[in-house]
């Protein structure tokens, strides 16, 4: 509602700049008012968000889409259009059939502001299929037909002249608009959650993965049977890259080890192989030395 106040000060303005450059004697009273009317409805945004302008003793002045007012230049004009305008409403419901006197937006902004005119304003209103006049209910009328709509108007009294800006939206808009506005903050936040969970997917992912690889290669080298040329991956720049470098110096360090103990194995091996054929050749010799003793005894006998 506050923005809809806000645009109706601006309309309110520019009636107060004309009214001033009358009062500097820039224009003349009729123009002031000429030019006054037209900067107003000139405002209008679409054919159900516009500006019109009443005079306070419920004669309509300006209105966008409606092409014939009544005259109120002078105060005679004013005062004929005025009489004119409450014989006609009379007239109008009775061709209508209507159970009620026609009204219209002032009658019900004098009854809710009676002492200045201004504030916002609650009511029904439709076009009647007859004619397309303008039929307006307060809102705790009875009665009212299922084609009406609910409108909420701000009024802004100009007290010089007597004028009454209004702007009013139909709340069926109003309901309109903030469902559009909650879908598309729907999509947005459906979007942003998307791209939320599939960053978090793959943080997780950045996370979870090198952990089980590490976990699986330090279970299988503490299983005793784990291939020590395997190394982490390195993919990054984090805290589990550096435990990943980490890993990686730790399992180099390790085969190192494991190969220099196979080496020295081997060479164990050799030397115990080398060894074995030394004593098996003493042996030889010894059993050899120990036939000729043999013989040399037999002999001397």
């Amino acid at each position: 509602q506050e923005q809809y106040k806000n645009l109706t000060t601006v309309a309110l303005n520019s009636v107060q700049y004309f009214y001033d450059a009358w009062q500097r004697g820039e224009l003349t009273e009729l123009e002031a008012k000429r030019m006054a009317r037209e900067a107003v409805i000139a405002q209008a945004l679409d054919d159900r968000i516009y500006f019109y302008l009443n005079h306070s003793q419920e004669l309509l002045i300006a209105h966008p889409y409606v092409t014939s007012t009544y005259p109120t230049d002078t105060a005679a004009q004013l005062a004929s259009s005025i009489q004119i305008n409450r014989e006609g409403k009379v007239t109008a419901s009775e061709r209508l059939g209507l159970e009620n006197p026609l009204i219209d937006t002032m009658t019900i902004i004098k009854e809710t502001h009676p002492d200045d005119y201004t504030g916002f304003v609650d009511y029904y209103m439709y076009l009647h299929p007859d004619d397309g006049t303008a039929v307006v209910h307060r809102m705790d009328d009875e009665n009212i037909p299922a084609m009406a709509e609910h409108k909420t108007a701000y009024a802004a009294h100009f007290a010089p002249w007597d004028w009454v800006v209004v702007s009013g939206i139909y709340r069926e808009d109003e309901r309109a608009s903030f469902m559009n506005w909650l879908l598309s903050l729907a999509g947005i936040a459906g979007a942003i959650i998307i791209v939320i969970g599939f960053l978090g997917w793959r943080i997780s992912r950045s996370i979870t993965r090198p952990l089980a690889e590490t976990v699986l290669l330090m279970k299988d080298i503490s299983q005793g049977s784990g291939d020590l040329s395997r190394r982490l991956r390195i993919d990054g720049r984090n805290e589990l890259v550096t435990f990943a470098d980490s890993f990686n110096t730790f399992v180099e360090k390790i085969s190192d080890i494991v190969q220099r103990v196979v080496q020295s194995n081997q060479q164990i091996l050799t030397h115990a192989q080398s060894l074995n054929r030394h004593m098996a050749a003493s042996v030889k010799r010894s059993d050899g030395q120990l036939a000729e003793t043999e013989m040399l005894a037999s002999a001397t006998n």
